[in-house]
């Protein structure tokens, strides 16, 4: 399993915070509020992503731009979604910047509307990689399976969760079936996640996060501290926020350790420009 994926998997549930079992729109997975038509999203000077949402509050169309490192050229790519009779993700079609179809990825669901399978293809119909998801009869997501072009299993994971739903812990088996790492997870009053915890191959802590939040499930501190419970680095948020609640400008503030201090070390904003219907 390539480190990209890996990471990208961790984006998605390592580092989120709010309990993750609940079933959230595809506005709410953009941390939206509303009845959205568009977002446009820049980073800084050199990535802009446009995402668009149907009347139903579905993701249906991305587009992606990241300027070249010589400043010269964009990358742009291109991703639509469909969906079935029953409003559920059929298909998502990526496209490169030549408009011609790079990736497709199709989705199937059990009886009761559970995503069970997940897989992608390249541009000739060759099979690249699948996900599997296997549910308790609460509905929970208990483990996942991920497999290459071999069709042999590549990777497990498996998932548990607190009485309220709340994700508390995840651990990633390797090929081998052998702990490749755990995370566990904490919450606060609010239900937010407050902290996790990540844990190596063998069962020494690798580092700690933790997250402070406003009113509004906001994240406005993020600390990650090392092994030996000092501080690596932390991250301040500040938001702007429109009319509707949604935030319109949010800065970055990274303080790293440097000899035992944490000082300031970069800045950035992310701007949203949304419309509504």
């Amino acid at each position: 399993m390539s480190d990209i994926i890996i990471y990208v998997f961790l984006l998605n549930v390592v580092f989120i915070s709010y309990a993750s079992n609940r079933v959230k729109t595809d506005i709410e997975k953009w941390e939206l509020i509303g009845n959205i038509r568009s977002v446009e999203i820049r980073e800084g000077l050199n990535m802009v992503s446009q995402i668009f949402f149907n009347k139903d509050g579905k993701l249906i169309d991305q587009e992606l731009s990241i300027k070249t490192p010589n400043e010269q050229t964009w990358i742009k790519t291109h991703t639509k979604y469909t969906y079935n009779s029953s409003g559920k993700l059929s298909a998502k079609f990526s496209y490169i910047d030549n408009g011609l179809m790079d990736k497709k990825t199709l989705y199937s669901y059990s009886k009761n509307g559970k995503e069970t399978e997940e897989t992608t293809y390249d541009s000739k119909e060759v099979f690249l990689f699948k996900y599997v998801y296997i549910f308790n009869p609460q509905g929970d997501e208990i483990e996942g399976k991920f497999y290459k072009k071999s069709d042999a299993e590549e990777r497990k994971w498996v998932k548990s969760y607190d009485g309220k739903g709340n994700l508390t812990s995840l651990i990633w088996f390797k090929t081998d079936g052998s702990i490749d790492y755990k995370v566990l997870y904490e919450y606060d009053e609010n239900n937010y996640q407050s902290k996790n915890l990540i844990y190596k191959a063998d069962g020494s802590l690798d580092e700690r996060r933790e997250y402070k939040h406003d009113g509004k499930g906001n994240v406005i501190e993020e600390i990650t501290y090392k092994s030996d419970n000092s501080i690596q680095e932390k991250k301040v948020y500040k938001y702007m926020f429109d009319s509707i609640g949604n935030w319109t400008n949010k800065i970055t503030s990274i303080f790293s350790n440097h000899s035992g201090k944490l000082s300031p070390d970069s800045s950035s904003t992310t701007f949203r420009t949304i419309t509504y219907y």
